[in-house]
């Protein structure tokens, strides 16, 4: 039925959703279909909660109608993410679906207070409700309907990876209990004569509270910053590895500015037996594929590895038993042999630290250049510490 809906609206071209362009309509015609629908819903259920007298049904028409707007917002939202990027952003727009999500969960969680106060006042204060099964129909009706509208939300969101629209979905299936619970009051007074519309009516708005605080959540995410994606990562790492002029890689950090718009840095370990120009053509060709693949805008930086000298190797494995005689956890990468200012030997290396480590940066390093103080004093030490925001492979 989506893909009907997508073909006939966009004159039988289907759009993919993988560009701002594509995702620009997609989003603006998703929200158009939410308006529609959440309208009709509106304004069906005001209807029978006029009849009726009951709060319940009332309340659950305003959820909907703050539903439309969610809509509405969704439109905007999607047509300003879509704007490229300018001077004063040069990293693109697409984070405003994010503050877009944010502003929605906001709506959702006022409707939610506001329905619980008036549902409070209702409980002290019952009034008698009426009710026939042209009610119960128009309830059911409105069931399937919601139902229907989450799952085309769900196949539109996981289309275009749109956290918006995803909460759109979750916020749809979470109308259906609550319908079902005003519509279970209904049925509650009309066979056995107890009124608990009031009590249906705080249940609608908790249920709009906790939509409200999802969607909330699922969106503040993205913004404060989260872990990319498994999959992503994934595919990074397939291909980096599959590159055999790649001896490995570390201090991958990917940064997003919205749905399909990334930026990303990495380590990448090279012989350093490749001139200059060599170096500089795999790794080149190195992003260029990435970026042709996965549509992320990456930099690597080049770390050359002597794979020739013993006594690298032999220094490299002494400061490795140092580390797990410390923590078995801590790693070590990026190890190179140096002189000082001073021509005394030094040796240069990276540790990633886990997250949550019980020993603090300052006295982690110490207790490494303790032992390496024992072990090898002919040489100095530079040691960088990586922390778990950074994703490091080997």
């Amino acid at each position: 039925m989506t893909e009907l809906l997508l073909e006939r609206y966009f004159g039988g071209v289907m759009p993919r959703g993988d560009n701002s362009d594509d995702r620009k309509k997609i989003g603006q015609f998703t929200g158009i279909v939410g308006i529609i629908v959440n309208l009709f819903l509106f304004a069906l259920k005001l209807a029978l909660g006029l009849i009726t007298s009951s709060l319940a049904i009332v309340a659950d028409a305003i959820n909907n109608l703050s539903d439309a707007g969610v809509s509405l917002v969704t439109i905007i939202g999607f047509r300003f993410a879509a704007k490229p990027a300018d001077g004063e952003h040069p990293y693109g727009h697409g984070r405003i679906e994010y503050l877009t999500g944010l502003f929605l969960a906001v709506i959702i969680l006022v409707v939610g207070l506001k329905t619980a106060e008036e549902s409070y006042h209702r409980i002290i204060s019952p009034v008698n409700i009426s009710v026939d099964f042209v009610i119960i129909g128009g309830l059911t009706l409105s069931i399937f309907a919601k139902l229907w509208l989450g799952h085309f939300y769900k196949s539109i969101g996981n289309r275009i990876g749109s956290v918006a629209i995803k909460a759109a979905a979750t916020d749809s299936f979470s109308d259906c209990i609550s319908t079902s619970g005003v519509m279970l009051s209904i049925l509650v007074y009309h066979f056995g004569g107890y009124n608990i519309d009031g009590y249906a009516g705080m249940i609608v708005a908790l249920f709009i509270l906790l939509t409200g605080y999802h969607a909330a959540n699922d969106t503040l995410k993205p913004l404060l910053g989260t872990n990319p994606d498994d999959e992503i990562t994934a595919r990074i790492d397939e291909i980096v590895k599959g590159c055999k002029n790649i001896l490995g890689y570390h201090d991958l950090v990917i940064h997003s500015y919205g749905p399909n718009h990334s930026f990303a840095t990495l380590h990448a370990e090279i012989s350093a037996d490749y001139d200059i120009v060599s170096a500089h053509d795999i790794i080149d060709a190195l992003e260029k594929r990435i970026n042709d693949e996965l549509g992320i805008e990456i930099i690597i930086h080049m770390d050359p590895v002597d794979l020739n000298s013993a006594e690298k190797k032999i220094c490299q494995k002494m400061v490795g038993d140092i580390l797990r005689g410390i923590d078995a956890r801590l790693s070590l990468h990026d190890f190179r042999l140096t002189k000082s200012k001073g021509k005394q030997k030094k040796m240069c290396f990276e540790i990633m630290v886990p997250h949550g480590y019980n020993i603090d940066d300052e006295r982690l390093k110490g207790m490494i250049f303790e032992e390496l103080l024992n072990r090898c004093s002919p040489y100095t030490a530079s040691i960088h510490l990586d922390h778990p925001y950074q994703h490091t492979f080997s």
